[in-house]
């Protein structure tokens, strides 16, 4: 099942099996997607500062959050569109990934091909959209 063009799609995931799992996931949609797995916080960090198709996020690494993340990127534009990973279906932490630069978050517990699939297209539809541009361009 081939999903849109190939992608550079960025994996933060500090768990290793979860990580294999999620990458076989994306290589089902498309074999031509290339996962980059990155572990660590700081190294997601300077990562996210270089151009990516798709990054997905996980929640819990460690004593960090995706959230502190996507807070510790709040000073430049974003350079693709990131969707946070979680087990934690709480809605407030929904929110908190949306107004601090997700397009989307997934649950890891019930992730699904084609919930991966239609995150993929939702987060690339969202990123490019005029109004999220205009949001970027204006930081609180």
């Amino acid at each position: 099942m081939a999903l849109i063009e190939p992608l550079n799609i960025v994996l933060v995931e500090d768990s290793y099996e979860d990580a294999v799992l999620i990458s076989h996931m994306i290589k089902k949609l498309n074999s031509e997607h290339t996962v980059e797995h990155i572990g660590k916080v700081d190294d997601a960090i300077e990562c996210l500062k270089k151009p990516f198709d798709l990054c997905l996020l996980d929640y819990t690494l460690g004593a960090y959050t995706g959230i502190d993340v996507l807070r510790a990127l709040s000073g430049a534009p974003l350079q693709g569109p990131i969707a946070l990973l979680t087990g934690n279906r709480n809605p407030r932490l929904r929110r908190d990934a949306i107004a601090n630069g997700a397009c989307s978050t997934l649950s890891k517990d019930y992730l699904t091909l084609d919930e991966l699939a239609a995150c993929i297209v939702e987060s690339r539809d969202s990123f490019s959209c005029p109004s999220r541009k205009l949001a970027q361009s204006n930081p609180r």
